[in-house]
């Protein structure tokens, strides 16, 4: 399907999170807040500029938190680590505004599956880059097997997989569905990355729990997914594609994590006024005992938010995340079976398991490459619901005056 200049630009957002002007002015945010103002103004223009009104009281009383937060801390890093959690935000209402019928959402899945498809591409050839040059070892020479695409960061990279691998789930054509889905299944297993792990086994086991119970389906997948494993393993004599997907339950690896949660915990609760009030953005600082490294973030979006805003900014943080959970599974359930809507908001709703669960172990939705993306993703059911709602509203006020002039 043709994406024309907008959707175009909007695949650009995804696929080059890498090129920046200055330390912290990246082309991303350019194209997104360029491609924003457009849809503001046409909405502006056309009268129909509405807002969600649960998720906008949300984000208001988020936006008052924060404000309180500035009370404990304010200094020159503040924005720096704000700004990304206010572009996640900012992307909902975008989603929201962006798409009026189905049309956009078609436009959009497009050119998300390019943006991300680029991305998986550019992980590919790193991968195939370090293979060539240092075999199947996590690290070699002071270094560490990890792709980015283009991406600033692994945890980017990632994420954008996961969408796109939700996404092509969604292509008509079965041929290029499968392909696409066992190519994005083969890069995030070698990731190398423990989100991409789990994300790898969200996806295996969303499909599971779809499947017609007949014998033949049951196991296509499973089968596959375990001959991926099995060449992967026999090709891995290091076994470091296997380290990193049993390193999930390793104990002994994941203290350094719980070394952190355990600092952020105690400053939490270190008196009354910061735990109900928070610290502010970009005050976090931790020196690792284990690492022997500077931590600015404790790779926890749960624990961030309640470090930087309280418990009261927090609870309105866990409001708005209930708002685009329950609007995203009211529509699953109101759509019709194996009908396409389903199948989208089907996925949108796996990407949101995604999200929420390795947000356990990573400060996601404040990434570069996956904030604002995510944010538009979430804010689609919020405007599916708002057009199918003016389609209902107009074929009612026709059915009305067809009858008064039948009357």
């Amino acid at each position: 399907m043709r994406m024309g200049l907008y959707w175009t630009l909007f695949a650009a957002a995804i696929a080059l999170t890498h090129v920046r002007f200055g330390e912290h002015f990246y082309l991303t945010h350019f194209i997104v807040f360029t491609l924003m103002g457009i849809i503001v103004v046409r909405e502006l223009l056309s009268g129909k500029l509405g807002l969600p009104k649960w998720m906008f009281m949300w984000v208001c009383m988020l936006l008052i938190s924060i404000d309180l937060s500035f009370f404990s801390s304010f200094n020159t890093l503040t924005f720096r680590f704000l700004v990304p959690i206010l572009i996640f935000y900012v992307a909902i209402f975008f989603g929201y505004w962006a798409i009026r019928d189905w049309d956009d959402i078609h436009h959009f899945l497009t050119a998300a599956r390019w943006g991300c498809g680029i991305q998986a591409l550019a992980g590919l050839w790193q991968s195939l880059d370090w293979i060539s040059h240092n075999g199947f070892v996590f690290i070699a020479n002071g270094k560490f097997w990890r792709p980015y695409g283009l991406n600033v960061s692994g945890m980017d990279y990632v994420a954008q997989l996961g969408v796109g691998l939700y996404f092509s789930a969604l292509v008509e054509n079965v041929f290029w569905k499968r392909l696409l889905v066992a190519f994005y299944l083969f890069q995030l297993l070698t990731s190398m990355s423990r989100t991409g792990v789990v994300i790898f086994f969200i996806s295996v086991g969303a499909y599971l729990v779809s499947v017609s119970w007949t014998r033949m389906r049951l196991f296509v997948l499973p089968l596959a997914v375990l001959g991926l494993i099995i060449l992967l393993c026999a090709a891995d004599p290091e076994n470091a594609i296997v380290r990193r997907i049993t390193d999930i339950g390793n104990i002994n690896f994941n203290i350094k994590r719980f070394v952190v949660y355990e600092d952020v915990i105690s400053k939490i609760i270190s008196s009354d006024l910061r735990l109900l009030f928070g610290q502010g953005f970009g005050t976090y600082w931790f020196f690792h005992p284990l690492d022997f490294e500077y931590y600015d973030n404790p790779h926890n979006i749960y624990l961030n938010m309640l470090y930087c805003v309280g418990v009261i900014g927090f609870l309105f943080f866990l409001g708005g995340i209930a708002t685009l959970l329950w609007s995203t599974i009211k529509f699953y359930i109101n759509a019709e079976p194996d009908s396409f809507p389903r199948k989208l908001i089907r996925a949108i709703l796996l990407i949101h398991v995604s999200v929420w669960i390795t947000g356990l172990v990573e400060t996601n939705i404040a990434g570069l490459g996956q904030g604002w993306l995510l944010g538009f993703i979430f804010g689609v059911p919020l405007a599916i619901a708002k057009f199918q709602d003016m389609e209902n509203a107009a074929r009612t006020r026709t059915f009305t005056l067809s009858t008064l002039r039948v009357g």
